[in-house]
């Protein structure tokens, strides 16, 4: 298994357990975040914005430069944060919390540039704070790009494009896929993706190697992004998809889809119930 070298440096610390929790991200808090095997340490500035929140860059390493506060949270771990490197980074790369500031921490945050005297300006890159300030620059670049609605890679051709370059109806890629007509049509509707094996099943039949993308609700897609499922899915993703959280969440995603569609209720749909209701149904 693959060390988690910020766990190293937060375990080599003597502070009280971490919170470990995951509530609804707000201003103040500290939190562990990851995504593709990069981990950082990073404080919450300002509520989230859609998908994405403002965070800035912490570290256990007590060093900093003009900008860097070292704080402390109620449960009496002490951070470094740099203001200077921030970042509105995707919500759905938040982990677990891992503590609160006090609210002395906060009013530092918040006040004025002569509070942060501490330490100078890294001026060479010869520093040693150079290297420090690389690696949280790194991370957060890491958070900020990330994303799990899109699939990296060639693509081969979509399979929608290519039933209606033929001409074929739901009931043949039904009949192709041994599946219900039903199934077929959400496929073609953008409701669902291919299952596994279906692709080479339909390529005789549409001439070359179909892909398929879902066109997910933004709302569905934001609920998914919340920090409370993150466990459900890491464990999905281990269980499942060889740790690929990206094909995870793409497949969560897709199976909310089709419960929704069997609710047939007015009305605008509760995003976050139906996703819990997949989650029990694994």
């Amino acid at each position: 298994m693959a060390t988690d070298p910020l766990l190293e440096r937060l375990t080599a610390q003597s502070w009280p357990k971490p919170i470990g929790d995951h509530p609804a991200p707000r201003p103040g808090q500290l939190w562990r975040a990851t995504w593709d095997g990069v981990v950082a340490l990073v404080v919450v500035l300002s509520s989230p914005t859609g998908r994405r929140i403002e965070v800035a860059a912490a570290s256990p390493e007590l060093t900093g430069d003009e900008s860097a506060i070292e704080i402390e949270t109620t449960n009496s771990m002490r951070v470094v944060v740099w203001l200077s490197i921030s970042s509105d980074i995707m919500m759905f790369t938040l982990d677990h919390r891992i503590g609160d500031l006090s609210e002395d921490a906060i009013q530092m945050l918040r006040g004025p540039d002569h509070t942060r005297h501490k330490w100078g300006p890294i001026l060479s890159v010869l520093d040693d704070r150079a290297v420090e300030r690389a690696r949280l620059q790194g991370e957060l670049a890491v958070m900020h790009d990330a994303e799990w609605l899109s699939v990296s890679g060639p693509q081969p051709t979509d399979v929608r494009a290519l039933v209606a370059s033929r001409g074929l109806k739901a009931s043949e890629i039904a009949r192709a896929l041994s599946t219900t007509a039903g199934s077929a049509r959400r496929l073609l509707q953008g409701g669902r993706e291919l299952a596994p094996g279906e692709a080479d099943l339909l390529a005789p039949l549409l001439g070359a190697l179909p892909s398929s993308a879902v066109d997910f609700d933004p709302q569905l897609v934001e609920a998914l992004d919340l920090p409370r499922f993150r466990p459900a899915i890491d464990e999905r993703a281990a269980n499942r998809f060889s740790r690929n959280e990206v094909a995870a969440r793409r497949d969560l995603a897709t199976a909310v889809l089709g419960m929704a569609a069997r609710h047939r209720s007015p009305g605008e749909r509760n995003w976050q119930l139906l996703v819990d209701e997949a989650l029990r149904a694994d």
